[in-house]
């Protein structure tokens, strides 16, 4: 659910909202939060990397990886 939200993010910069890619998502969490399963999120010290890639074809990836995703690949 939130690589949807994050594509949402995404189209919405690209139709012309002037907010940061981030900003969008933050708002659209924002406004789903009563919505959305209760997950635990990883705290901003564990994300190693995060990035949404857009290819030439449309086709956008979102990827995060925790401190805990990369212990496992060890």
């Amino acid at each position: 659910m939130y690589a949807e939200i994050a594509l949402d993010a995404v189209r919405r910069k690209e139709a012309g909202d002037s907010r940061t890619i981030p900003e969008i998502y933050a708002y659209l969490l924002e406004q789903l939060a009563p919505l959305l399963p209760a997950a635990p999120e990883p705290s901003p010290s564990d994300v190693v990397r995060a990035s949404v890639v857009t290819r030439l074809d449309g086709t956008v990836f979102t990827e995060v990886k925790t401190r805990g995703d990369m212990e496992g690949a060890e």
